[in-house]
């Protein structure tokens, strides 16, 4: 179920570029795709997961809502993340690339083995913040908000070139 979602993500651009594009969809994909990667990189990546460096509760929660449009959250992502570098290499290590293409790439998306007990030890820190404490519930919110937005802008061709597409780019 879950690689026929990421099959369609990866589709629908290729379809909407096919069929052709407008100005505004590759512009709202020029907005889309840093704020995600913004979102992704530093804010999952970088802040959560690794603590990085300090910001206010505000940004962190702006981080939070910009990674949580590729449908994922800051507990879980930095619990499982935790995990990772905990058993990197191992059999424990839920994306390691000992473990296949798939599984170091988008398999640990779908399949991550972790389960919820888990990475709610790892991350106390995170958990004590009910906004993300309420990401972690409804994750898929941000994602489905920017998703229908850029729907009701521009149709198919701006949902597919700048959602789909500056997901697709972002998470490959």
């Amino acid at each position: 179920r879950n690689w026929l979602f990421i099959g369609a993500l990866h589709a629908l651009p290729v379809a909407a570029i096919a069929g052709g594009t407008t100005r505004a969809d590759w512009l709202a994909f020029a907005v889309l795709y840093p704020a995600s990667c913004v979102g992704i990189g530093m804010g999952l990546h970088r802040y959560f997961a690794h603590r990085s460096f300090r910001t206010s509760r505000a940004f962190q929660l702006a981080l939070a809502v910009f990674a949580g449009t590729a449908f994922t959250d800051p507990i879980g992502f930095a619990g499982k993340h935790r995990l990772h570098h905990r058993h990197s290499d191992t059999p424990a290590d839920v994306h390691s690339p000992g473990m296949g293409f798939w599984s170091c790439w988008f398999g640990s998306l779908v399949d991550d083995g972790c389960d919820e007990t888990a990475v709610r030890a790892m991350t106390p820190d995170l958990a004590r913040y009910p906004e993300l404490v309420w990401l972690r519930r409804y994750f898929w919110v941000p994602g489905v908000a920017v998703g229908a937005l850029t729907w009701g802008l521009g149709g198919f061709s701006m949902f597919a070139v700048a959602f789909c597409g500056s997901r697709v780019l972002m998470l490959n």
